[in-house]
């Protein structure tokens, strides 16, 4: 893959092009699922050999010397970051991560900040056709029902593919779609169920609602809320979670 085959984020490619010719370090931020470590591959690429490794439970032999690039994903697990800043004196990192504020900012401090964008309706109806052969209608509705996200989109176009007729219809793929739990705009039974609930108790924690949803909390902190904040359906403050006034009617 190139920059001229991924889809979308067309600010953002052009500056991490320009970026690429320059010893820097740069963090992408943005949803799950948005391209941000494909983004970074195809950045490191540009300058040389580069490796991939994630934030989870690193050491400084987790890099490979001979890396011209460093890409460190889900970079907001980073627990020792005093581990980097030796390495970062020698070879530039890319950061991908899905909240920048949880890193610190000594770190951040370091880096040219991207913030990729969520993707269009016409972005991901392209994307989906890319690979899958489904009529304008199907590929809108699934697109409807993406969540702004390339590998939501992708995962719907297969589930769609393997579960139905090669050339299914519109109307079929509606119901397939209700049947498994998704629902327009992209709303899911969970995000359903995690509005229910704050409904009932009024307030409460990222915590307690995973152990209520029984839904692991990162699936909360990194797909519900994110979700659900662009939707305006609830306010996160240090007191706990909240629904919007316009949710509660």
């Amino acid at each position: 893959m190139t920059f001229n085959d991924f889809i979308g984020q067309d600010q953002i490619k052009k500056e991490l092009v320009n970026l690429a010719g320059h010893s820097v370090h740069i963090l992408l931020r943005g949803l799950t699922g948005c391209g941000k470590t494909t983004l970074a591959e195809l950045t490191a690429a540009l300058r040389g050999d580069y490796d991939v490794v994630s934030a989870r439970n690193i050491t400084q032999a987790s890099f490979n010397p001979q890396a011209v690039t460093h890409i460190l994903d889900e970079a907001h697990c980073l627990v020792q970051p005093e581990l980097l800043y030796g390495i970062m004196e020698t070879a530039p990192f890319i950061f991908c991560t899905t909240e920048s504020g949880e890193l610190p900012e000594t770190l951040r401090n370091r880096c040219i900040v991207l913030t990729l964008q969520p993707y269009t309706i016409v972005e991901l109806e392209t994307l989906g056709g890319r690979t899958y052969p489904f009529d304008a209608s199907v590929l809108a509705l699934l697109a409807n029902r993406a969540r702004q996200t390339p590998r939501v989109m992708l995962n719907l176009c297969l589930r769609v593919q393997i579960n139905l007729r090669p050339d299914p219809d519109y109307f079929m793929v509606k119901q397939f779609l209700t049947d498994v739990g998704v629902f327009e705009h992209g709303y899911t039974t969970d995000d359903i169920n995690y509005l229910s609930i704050l409904a009932q108790v009024g307030r409460a924690s990222a915590a307690t609602m995973s152990s209520m949803l029984n839904v692991p909390l990162t699936s909360i902190l990194e797909e519900i809320e994110p979700f659900l904040l662009r939707r305006g359906d609830i306010h996160i403050t240090s007191r706990g979670r909240t629904l919007t006034n316009g949710t509660h009617s």
